[in-house]
Formats: structure tokens, sequence, C-alpha cells
């Protein structure tokens, strides 16, 4: 329960002014940030007194006023939160893979959309030939590992809408398949990653330093065979995006900071495979 809550009155010392100011609690929200400073016990006795002698307060108000008022502070940030919305999957031969109606969580000024992409190149260049957009926008590349399967991260601050289209397009060529999973990351203090890691071993450590509420977010690609993750939660595992290509997906909150958290991507018989991972504080 907050002082305004039990306290009956506010009897802050407005700088410019020759008389403090009454603020009872019901008016306390509306105070600007550090407009106000504390009361030395003297200036409040003497304040109350000369109240109580104008009977601008009563003798029972200020028997429970405040002596101490502390200076009105910035209402804290929101801690960042994150939600896992869906995945989908195309195992068509293409150029071209339009994922439309898909789910990119409550709309928010400060939602980034984070896109993991998982699919398969003839040439071997994965996304240096790569494009993903969503409702229309270029999101950013961050982390991509592998080279005739790959998985890759992406990120875009998307405002408004539940539901936008997402489009993977290969400018050179086609690709085997393609899945993507999508998550909404929020209250961030920045849109840009903090680290990211790759890895395209058969156990691929994808390890990176986190503080408290840092949010995690893993994408994987696997062909042929399963792949099983640490140090994040699969929000979907082992996937068919076509035949025995594979995709897995997780996230994780950081519950306290780890230097680094352990990450690791395990692929089962695989010949071909690629692990991204990235941070956001």
């Amino acid at each position: 329960m907050t002082a305004a809550a039990t306290m009956p009155l506010w009897l802050p010392f407005a700088p410019g002014l020759s008389r403090p100011a009454i603020i009872r609690p019901a008016e306390h929200a509306l105070l600007k940030p550090g407009a106000f400073r504390p009361m030395t016990r003297k200036e409040c006795q003497a304040t109350i007194a000369d109240l109580v002698r104008g009977s601008r307060l009563t003798f029972a108000e200020a028997q429970r006023a405040m002596f101490f008022v502390p200076v009105m502070g910035v209402a804290r940030k929101a801690a960042p939160s994150f939600t896992y919305n869906n995945r989908y999957a195309d195992s068509s031969d293409t150029a071209t893979y339009t994922f439309s109606s898909s789910s990119i969580g409550a709309a928010a000024a400060n939602r980034l959309v984070v896109v993991g992409v998982a699919s398969g190149d003839a040439s071997g260049s994965a996304s240096s030939h790569m494009t993903v957009t969503v409702g229309g926008n270029a999101a950013t590349l961050i982390a991509q590992a592998g080279g005739t399967v790959f998985a890759s991260l992406w990120y875009i601050n998307v405002p408004s809408g539940t539901t936008a289209t997402v489009v993977v397009s290969c400018t050179s060529g086609g690709y085997f398949e393609c899945g993507i999973g999508i998550w909404s990351l929020y209250n961030l203090s920045s849109f840009t990653p903090v680290s990211h890691a790759e890895g395209s071993s058969a156990t691929s450590n994808l390890n990176m330093n986190v503080n408290k509420n840092d949010i995690i977010v893993m994408m994987t690609h696997n062909y042929p065979g399963s792949t099983s993750l640490t140090g994040v939660t699969s929000d979907f595992s082992g996937v068919t995006i076509d035949g025995t290509a594979l995709m897995t997906g997780g996230s994780y909150q950081a519950a306290a900071a780890e230097t680094p958290r352990t990450l690791t991507a395990t692929f089962s018989s695989a010949t071909y495979r690629g692990a991204a991972a990235a941070v956001w504080r």
C-alpha cells in the first residue's frame, strides 16, 4: 500500500511558492515528477501551525499530516515481456513464401516482432539473397547459420494489428522449403538485440550473457533428424517443413543475470543444420 493510500494529507513544499501547497491523496497522481522537494521538520511544523491558525487545516488533519514528504518519482518502466505466437510451414520449392494472416500478438507501439526462418537453399549462400517483410515492411536480419539448410532471425517494430502477412523471398534462384516462427517482444530498452550467436555444429553452443528480464529467442533447422534445445523453452519442436526437414524454436526470459546463459542446439544425425539465437533487453 502506498503512502498516498494511508496518509490523509500531503504537505510538499513547491519551489517558487511562498507557502507550501496542500495536496490531498486523491490529487497526488496529478503532480509532475520532481516538482516538489521534501519539507524539513521545522518547515512542516511551522506550516501546520500557520494553516491551523488560518482555519485551512483542522487540528485532526494536522495530527495525521506527513512530516516528511518524498520527492515524487517517475513511474517505473514496465519490465520487458514476450509472447510466442505461432509457427507456419510451406513445403513448396519456390522463390517466394507468403504466410497470410500470421499471428503477431497484441498491438502496441513498443512491440517488436521477431521472425525465425528455417529454409533450404541449393546455392548454399542462404540469406545473402533473402528478404523478409512483415505487413509489407522490411525486417532486419540479426543472426543466421547454415548453408544448404539454414536458420535465421529477423526483427521489426510493428505497432498496429494482431495479424500480418509475412513474406520470405529469395532474390536469386529459389528455396527448397520454408518454415517460420513468430514472437512478440514488448517494453524493450532498444529494438536492437544486445547480442546474438550462430552455430552449425552437431552440438552448437550459443552461450550469451544475460541480465535479469532479458529475452532470448532461438531458431533451428535440421535435415534430417530432430533437434533438442538447452537454455530456452521449446515453443515448437521437430515441426515438419518438408519430408525430414524439421524446425525447432524456443524462447526464454532470464530470471536472473547469468554470465553466460548456457544455450545449446543438439542436432541428431544431421547432414545439414543451422541454429540462430539473439538476446533483447
